[in-house]
């Protein structure tokens, strides 16, 4: 727990770059050590964890080396303290491992998974330079509600996607949302909503071959009005950013109204999210591609995750930190001035008018 508490804090304090003789001294450990974010992704393996489960890099997901349906009770069940429990490698080895919770503040999360020592004779690999990210930790910082004088490099924001059985927002139903959290430029992915909604009804096949979620995939996932209720205070305070925003908008609203609840003021008609699609069509306006794969391949970003919700809501939130340093060459430094320069997208929004939304 110790070591536990000192990871946390490196990490806090090197905003995740890790402490040089702290990384010696785990990655020396004879103690198979692995951090784990709060999503899955991999942030710090020593050598002898790497010999005990396989090659896993910061970044990864743990699920890679370690079946979910066997470590995901584990880290859930962690709840501050520790805990102990077998838990299946993906090769079918049974492994003797302990979680234990981050004992940080609010602002970090995730977990240390350890092993036995290896036994007298095993090899044990020698101490290296130790891989890690520990940023992968870091949660969103509370920062004052956005306004629109607020700097878009210190934006509160939260970048989203939705998946859908279609794109008629008044009859075709979410499936899936993801969502991550991010201030200005900076992603932070322990800070994230992924989750498949269950909407009660059929999935085409048409949209099944887009996202990959069929009916049997939402069996036992919660309704869409969870989704509205989650997503609803991860926004607070913060500014929604979306590709083709609007129409992600106006089937969450959809769904609010369907279950009987009232419409959260972040969906209202008018407030202050902040469309991709219509930025990329005014800082490029002679690029007629303004597909999100294509936008993010202009900017030099790595595509990955595509038609999922998280996968989708990711790629946007990177496109978007690449506009930042852009729309600041042409005088555009905060959110009221961004939301000028994207109403100015008069094609665009004229299509997206069409469309409902």
């Amino acid at each position: 727990v110790a070591l536990a508490r000192a990871l946390a804090e490196t990490a806090r304090a090197a905003g995740g770059r890790g402490d040089a003789r702290l990384a010696a001294l785990v990655a020396a450990l004879p103690v198979p050590l692995m951090g784990v974010g709060a999503t899955g992704l991999v942030t710090l393996v020593n050598p002898a964890m790497a010999a005990l489960i396989g090659a896993v890099m910061p970044g990864t997901s743990v699920y890679a080396a370690l079946a979910r349906e066997s470590l995901a009770p584990l880290l859930t069940a962690a709840g501050g303290g520790m805990r102990r429990a077998g838990v299946h490698h993906v090769d079918g080895r049974l492994l003797d491992l302990t979680a234990v919770q981050l004992p940080a503040p609010a602002a970090t999360a995730g977990w240390l998974i350890f092993a036995d020592p290896p036994a007298a004779g095993m090899p044990v690999l020698p101490a290296a330079e130790l891989p890690m990210a520990l940023a992968l930790h870091d949660l969103a910082p509370d920062l004052p509600p956005a306004c629109d004088a607020t700097p878009l490099d210190r934006l509160p924001v939260l970048s989203l996607d939705l998946e859908t059985t279609g794109l008629e927002v008044t009859t075709d139903r979410m499936v899936s949302a993801g969502a991550v959290c991010m201030v200005g430029g900076r992603l932070f992915l322990a800070d994230v909503l992924d989750m498949l909604v269950d909407p009660g009804g059929p999935v085409p096949a048409a949209a099944t071959r887009i996202h990959g979620i069929d009916r049997a995939m939402l069996q036992g996932a919660p309704p869409p009005v969870v989704a509205v209720e989650r997503l609803t205070a991860l926004a607070a305070g913060r500014v929604v950013v979306g590709h083709n925003i609007g129409f992600d908008l106006a089937v969450l609203r959809a769904e609010a109204a369907r279950a009987g609840r009232a419409v959260p003021d972040w969906l209202e008609p008018g407030g202050p999210a902040l469309d991709t699609l219509r930025l990329a069509a005014r800082l490029d306006p002679d690029r007629p591609e303004l597909d999100l794969e294509a936008i993010a391949h202009r900017y030099g970003i790595a595509v990955s995750g595509r038609h999922t919700a998280l996968g989708d809501a990711l790629l946007t939130g990177r496109v978007f930190a690449a506009m930042i340093p852009r729309l600041a060459e042409i005088g555009v430094h905060d959110l009221g001035a961004a939301r000028h320069f994207a109403d100015g997208a008069g094609a665009v929004a004229a299509a997206q008018r069409r469309a409902g939304w």
